[in-house]
């Protein structure tokens, strides 16, 4: 039987299972309940053109969540859930934000945070876009001229 501390959302079941709802985050890859909602941090390369941003796609623009990590507790509780790009599918439509609704998940997100906020002025913050989008390989903005004829299959691509 799964049980949950409602008060700190920490799993109880010796299997670490819950209720499907909760991330484990780098804990699923490692076993160590300290890793939980932690994520590895991918390469910043051609990062202009990866959106959506964050390990979920809560995030449709590059501006969005870097202001997202300048001040991640304040960003938490106060997140527009309209800014989520996501496929509808009515079986899971109802729970694409069950646990930013949850009051306690929601703070044990929180607490999990080890990012201290950032005050940056305008002209900084433009900056930092600014050198984030350096960051792209213009070559990877029109891969048209990179696919291939065929694939091993024989298939074309073109269709």
């Amino acid at each position: 039987m799964q049980r949950r501390n409602p008060a700190d959302c920490t799993i109880t079941n010796p299997n670490g299972y819950s209720d499907g709802l909760d991330d484990f985050g780098r804990e699923r890859v490692t076993g160590k309940p300290e890793d939980r909602l932690r994520f590895r941090t991918l390469t910043l390369r051609n990062v202009a053109l990866t959106a959506p941003y964050g390990h979920a796609g809560a995030y449709d623009t590059l501006e969005a969540v870097v202001k997202h990590h300048l001040d991640p507790v304040n960003s938490l509780h106060d997140y527009d859930q309209q800014q989520a790009v996501l496929p509808s599918r009515a079986d899971l439509d109802a729970l694409d934000f069950t646990v930013m609704n949850e009051t306690a998940r929601r703070s044990a997100i929180a607490d999990a945070n080890e990012l201290a906020p950032v005050t940056l002025s305008d002209r900084q913050f433009s900056d930092l876009i600014e050198f984030l989008h350096a960051l792209t390989d213009r070559r990877a903005i029109d891969l048209r001229t990179d696919m291939p004829d065929s694939v091993p299959s024989g298939l074309s691509l073109a269709e």
